[in-house]
């Protein structure tokens, strides 16, 4: 009824104990797509013996051509009536299979998600799970409304979430990004939903991997995280103009990309002098794009705390904003 769709590269210290949180679901009726990037540290010999032990876990290959890809082949190979998304460094809690099932019978949806844990070592999950006695919560959205109040409030995530397939027909990731691919696939799957259903339970384990793309340093590929969010913007004027033209759903948008201007200026603001003054035509690409979001009526209610004064700072004068930076994040 499942399929697990998980791609690996070099994640031999993860995805057995990833794996082992899929053989243990309460719910069965599940296949396993496990898709190696090219990796050289042993990944696909855990992967190998994993689909020895059960018929139900199958293995491919992608050639070091990218998550995306690897995620892509997955899709194209799944037989399951439902999708999930599962990271190679992640767990799934033994009741996610079958809360996200029930959730999208229930409420009669095209994709069901829930919440997430955050963990860096394995004792994280279990006292989380110890202390964990807060009352559940569900919501239920139209497609239009999960645009406004999640995807562009951080909801951008594709983990910890099941898709009925036809909620995927037609949508695969896109190649060349590597920040934000999970965004825009979750956005143009809108196209075939009419119901989302969420439950802030924390069924998905989440690790919080220091060299994840997030973190690391600046590299050209920073640059994807502002160029999401700009293929996004061009995605909803063409396929939900009448979103655009809402003042509160316009400030919500110019509020993510005006953070991920500023994502990108944190990296930069860490890179040594020449370095920077290489870049100095791409912070002035920034800066206009940044005053033009921050221009946006009612941007300010959606920015987290302290953007606004960094953006202000940004504006008024970028090296002085990279040397501030730098000082405060020691």
């Amino acid at each position: 009824m499942i399929s697990i769709i998980t791609p690996y590269y070099n994640a031999k210290a993860t995805l057995a104990a990833c794996i082992e949180s899929v053989l243990v679901q309460s719910f069965s009726d599940w296949e396993l797509i496990l898709v190696g990037d090219g990796g050289t540290d042993g990944s696909d010999d855990v992967a190998a013996h994993y689909c020895g032990q059960d018929p139900r876990i199958r293995r491919y290959s992608a050639d070091g051509t990218g998550v995306s890809t690897a995620r892509n082949m997955g899709l194209d190979k799944a037989e399951g009536k439902f999708i999930t998304f599962l990271d190679a460094d992640d767990r799934l809690s033994p009741g996610y299979l079958e809360a996200l099932v029930s959730l999208m019978a229930e409420k009669g949806a095209d994709i069901a998600g829930c919440g997430f844990l955050k963990f860096t070592e394995p004792s994280d999950i279990v006292t989380a799970q110890t202390e964990d006695d807060t009352t559940k919560h569900v919501l239920t959205a139209g497609s239009d409304e999960f645009i406004s109040n999640h995807i562009l409030r951080s909801d951008t995530r594709i983990w910890s979430k099941l898709f009925r397939k036809g909620a995927i027909k037609g949508v695969h990731f896109r190649k060349g990004l590597t920040i934000g691919e999970d965004m825009m696939f979750l956005l143009e799957c809108m196209d075939n939903c009419s119901v989302i259903a969420e439950t802030d339970e924390k069924l998905y384990y989440y690790y919080v991997n220091p060299k994840g793309a997030m973190l690391r340093p600046f590299t050209e590929s920073s640059f994807d995280q502002v160029k999401c969010w700009e293929k996004a913007e061009k995605w909803i004027r063409k396929h939900r103009p009448a979103l655009m033209e809402d003042r509160d759903t316009a400030a919500k948008l110019a509020a993510a990309q005006c953070v991920s201007i500023m994502l990108v200026a944190g990296k930069i603001a860490f890179l040594d002098d020449e370095a920077r003054a290489q870049l100095a035509d791409k912070t002035a690409e920034l800066g206009n794009k940044l005053k033009a979001c921050s221009a946006v009526h009612g941007v300010a209610r959606y920015l987290p705390g302290g953007y606004l004064v960094k953006i202000l700072l940004f504006r008024n004068s970028p090296e002085r904003y990279y040397t501030m930076y730098r000082k405060h994040k020691g």
